[in-house]
């Protein structure tokens, strides 16, 4: 419910396969992102973790379910401790495989559906 701004982040630019730690390549990039998210004092923020639907075989993840809500729980975690912003404006979703915006029938269309969803809801807007 409610308006939001949306950004979007592929998941290659910021984890490894199978992996939930943000790289450390990705940190520049998402300290930016941070920093555009500070300036919305108040708002509430939704951290939502996406996967294609390939499922997962190994690794210390069962499922991506599990895979894509540990990657939002690092993305939060990362903006709460390193970027300040308060652990009650945000939140964190893992949807796995739930919610394509493309076709998981090309390896085009499972990249695009592996992503971190980070939606800005409009304060005035939270219900």
């Amino acid at each position: 419910g409610g308006q939001y701004v949306l950004i979007n982040i592929s998941g290659s630019l910021l984890y490894d396969s199978g992996k939930a730690k943000l790289k450390d390549e990705a940190l520049p990039i998402f300290s930016k992102v941070g920093d555009i998210i500070k300036t919305y004092k108040g708002y509430r923020i939704s951290i939502i973790g996406h996967t294609d639907n390939v499922p997962i075989t190994s690794g210390i993840y069962r499922s991506n379910k599990e895979l894509s809500s540990a990657r939002a729980i690092n993305a939060a975690e990362y903006l709460i401790d390193v970027k300040g912003i308060s652990p009650s404006n945000i939140e964190w979703i893992g949807r796995g495989e739930y919610d394509p915006i493309a076709d998981n029938s090309s390896e085009a269309g499972k990249s695009k559906n592996r992503r971190i969803e980070i939606r800005i809801y409009n304060s005035l807007n939270t219900n």
